[in-house]
């Protein structure tokens, strides 16, 4: 309170929430602890990157040491008041998943009552320990009780709940099942893949984070399929860290606040085949090595804030089926670049729209032939199979 009463008065609409921790009692505390030393300990021996997942399962611990062994440091706190500042918001979601594991997820441990050695044996025994961490941090982390559909808020709907199978998710994130089996979870059998597909739900985040959990990363080599589109109230920047999903085929993190630049990490995803990152903020310039992302069949860029050159490197993407450039800011220097024309000449690529004007073939027949400042037609294209001004893509979600 003394904080937001120090905030000048235009930010006073700004609503604050306090949390009450639904229980003081030592031994809840203890098991919570116990809980975050089972998953550090689990992702000091299985996680071999380099991103410090480690920090935030350390600062829990540290702050668990930091009460004491009676009710006195708890009895009568909220949740704002007894944890430091760098776990109510910095390592907020991180926590929030670890006091779920250790206190309400009766799918690990049905024994509400377990004490912390019973608890930290039930969740040692659970072979997807870090991938059920992982998932459920990203649920904090885009304020998951808020979501349109199966969050763990019972009122919320969830049609699928009693028709889900296992591996096919569809039941309630942080429900009593299998995280294989949670809304937008779909996990393989046969190699333990996964697709996180949480498009049009409402996720949210605050700026100035990553719009990607860094928790994540402890599931590099299962992930394949990442799409957090359509979620207009989700924030942050692509980390670097987006580097180590080494499986990572298909990313669309289209109409979200997404911010910053695309870094050169993202370049080394050998296996990515579809990269949908428009209309978004993303800023910056495209690299030339992005020409080296030999599997890429999907580029869609259009409705940002990119500048630069469009690089001619991008005609060495032979497997490039559509690419849209449109609604940025790129410097015209004349004509569209030829070596990404070519790829249309090899018919690989069937979809090349940007702002441009002359269009020698324009199968898709949407040319704008009158209004809008000639000025803002980017270049000249002989090959693009769609041409586009300002007015005719913004507010436009295609």
């Amino acid at each position: 309170k003394e904080r937001v009463a120090a905030l000048p008065e235009a930010s006073m609409d700004i609503k604050l929430e306090i949390h009450p921790y639904p229980s003081r009692l030592p031994e809840e505390k203890e098991r919570v602890a116990a809980l975050a030393k089972i998953v550090l300990d689990k992702v000091e021996t299985e996680y071999t990157g380099t991103t410090d997942v480690s920090g935030p399962l350390d600062a829990i611990l540290q702050w668990s040491q930091s009460i004491d062994g009676n009710t006195k440091g708890w009895n009568g706190k909220t949740q704002m008041d007894v944890l430091p500042l760098s776990l109510s918001s910095e390592f907020y979601p991180q926590f929030m998943a670890v006091r779920w594991l250790a206190l309400d997820d009766t799918y690990i441990s049905a024994d509400a009552n377990a004490d912390a050695d019973a608890v930290a044996a039930a969740a040692g025994a659970y072979s997807t320990l870090l991938q059920r961490y992982a998932l459920s941090v990203l649920y904090f982390a885009s304020s998951g009780d808020t979501w349109d559909r199966c969050s763990r808020i019972s009122s919320s709907p969830c049609e699928g709940e009693d028709m889900a199978v296992e591996g096919a998710g569809g039941r309630r994130f942080l429900g009593n099942s299998s995280e294989c089996e949670w809304e937008g979870i779909t996990c393989s059998r046969k190699d333990g893949t996964i697709w996180i597909e949480l498009t049009s739900n409402n996720l949210s985040s605050q700026p100035g984070n990553s719009i990607i959990p860094m928790e994540l990363v402890l599931l590099k080599k299962k992930i394949q399929l990442l799409w957090l589109s359509s979620n207009l109230h989700l924030h942050g920047t692509i980390p670097d860290y987006v580097g180590e999903f080494s499986e990572l085929a298909t990313l669309s993190l289209f109409d979200t606040s997404l911010s910053g630049t695309i870094p050169d990490s993202l370049l080394k995803l050998k296996k990515l085949t579809a990269l949908r990152l428009h209309n978004t903020s993303l800023e910056g310039t495209i690299s030339s090595h992005m020409g080296n992302m030999k599997k890429l069949s999907w580029l869609w860029l259009h409705g940002s804030h990119l500048t630069g050159l469009i690089p001619s490197e991008l005609g060495k993407l032979r497997e490039l089926n559509a690419l849209t450039l449109h609604g940025n800011d790129f410097d015209a220097l004349g004509e569209f670049p030829q070596e990404i024309c070519s790829l249309k000449k090899k018919k690989n690529l069937l979809h090349l729209w940007t702002d441009c004007t002359d269009i020698e073939a324009n199968r898709e027949g949407t040319v704008k032939e009158d209004g809008g400042d000639s000025e803002e037609m980017k270049h000249t294209c002989h090959c693009c199979t769609r041409c586009l001004v300002r007015d005719d893509h913004v507010g436009s979600s295609e």
